[in-house]
């Protein structure tokens, strides 16, 4: 547990809701980890849930849809190395770019809808492991705002992972098709 968590617990017990805490002056820090793993972190580190999602809306190609097919228990728990490295994202380019890029903006959705009062503060650890809604739902005692942002920012992930999904297939058509290293370059540019 991190010390924000505890401390965003400690304020909650002490006052009993989150308005008699912040009424009284106190303030609840967002970036604690399980703010992390309820908004951001959706199937592991890059949200790679969303790209589990956008594997099995788009892509044709056979091993990414049995790598998906095999991340997808573990993904919905959180865990995402099963995708990570059996696509591979790690030495992958075209999946690199999303994994990269999906962070910040979820982070940015969160932090909006944290300000304007739409998703309450962390006010509970459930367990990181949590599938997707559910821990964000739990982490902030029962709130379905909270639930309805986590699975929105899922589908802002999966929509950022499609395009990519969609190069990815052009790209092994050009490989399979034997074409010259400049029709394969041709074939990433989006």
């Amino acid at each position: 547990m991190t010390p924000w968590a505890l401390e965003n617990i400690s304020i909650y017990q002490q006052y009993g809701s989150v308005d008699a805490a912040l009424e009284a002056g106190k303030t609840f820090h967002i970036w604690a980890k399980p703010m992390l793993d309820s908004y951001i972190f959706l199937g592991g580190s890059g949200a790679t849930l969303g790209l589990i999602i956008a594997i099995f809306l788009a892509s044709r190609r056979a091993d990414y849809r049995q790598v998906a097919k095999l991340a997808l228990p573990s993904g919905i728990f959180q865990i995402n190395e099963p995708i990570l490295f059996g696509l591979p994202i790690i030495m992958n380019p075209v999946m690199f770019i999303p994994f990269i890029l999906v962070q910040p903006i979820l982070a940015a959705i969160t932090l909006v809808a944290y300000y304007l009062g739409i998703i309450p503060p962390i006010t509970n650890i459930a367990p990181w492991t949590m599938p997707t809604g559910l821990g964000a739902f739990f982490n902030t005692n029962g709130s379905v705002a909270a639930l309805l942002v986590a699975l929105f920012n899922l589908a802002v992930a999966t929509l950022i992972y499609l395009p990519f999904v969609v190069v990815a297939n052009k790209a092994q058509n050009a490989i399979e098709q034997e074409e010259s290293e400049e029709d394969i370059a041709n074939a990433l540019k989006f």
